[in-house]
C-alpha cells in the first residue's frame, strides 16, 4: 500500500473495482502511506467495514464511533454447565442454568 493506493480506492469503484483490504490498526495505515492525512483518506474511502477484536484504542473509537445507537429492550446473563464432556454420547447429564435479567438501557 502506497500513495497509488488512494486514488485506487477513492475512483475504482465508479470503474468496477472492488477492493478488500484488512488492517489491525490505523497505525499500520499511517506507516505504510506516510501521513496521518493520507491514512484518513484511505479509510474514508470504504463503504463496508467488518470489525472484530481491536487492541489500539485509536483504532476501536475509529471503528465504534461508526457504529449508531441502539436500544436494548432484554438483557440477560445465561451461564451453563454439563458434567460430560460430549452430551451426544448419552449417559447421565447435568445441566445448571443461571439466568439473570438486567434493567434495560439505551446504547
Amino acid at each position: 500500500m502506497g500513495d497509488e493506493f488512494i486514488p485506487l480506492i477513492n475512483k475504482g469503484g465508479g470503474a468496477g473495482i472492488e477492493v478488500t483490504a484488512y488492517t489491525q490498526t490505523l497505525p499500520d495505515i499511517e506507516a505504510r502511506v506516510g501521513s496521518v492525512a493520507k491514512a484518513a483518506q484511505v479509510v474514508g474511502n470504504f463503504n463496508s467495514v467488518v470489525m472484530l477484536r481491536v487492541r489500539h484504542t485509536e483504532t476501536a473509537e475509529l471503528l465504534t464511533k461508526q457504529l449508531p445507537e441502539v436500544e436494548i429492550y432484554t438483557k440477560m446473563l445465561i451461564s451453563g454447565v454439563t458434567d460430560i464432556s460430549n452430551a451426544d454420547m448419552g449417559g447421565i447429564l447435568l445441566r445448571i442454568h443461571r439466568i439473570g435479567s438486567a434493567p434495560l438501557e439505551h446504547l
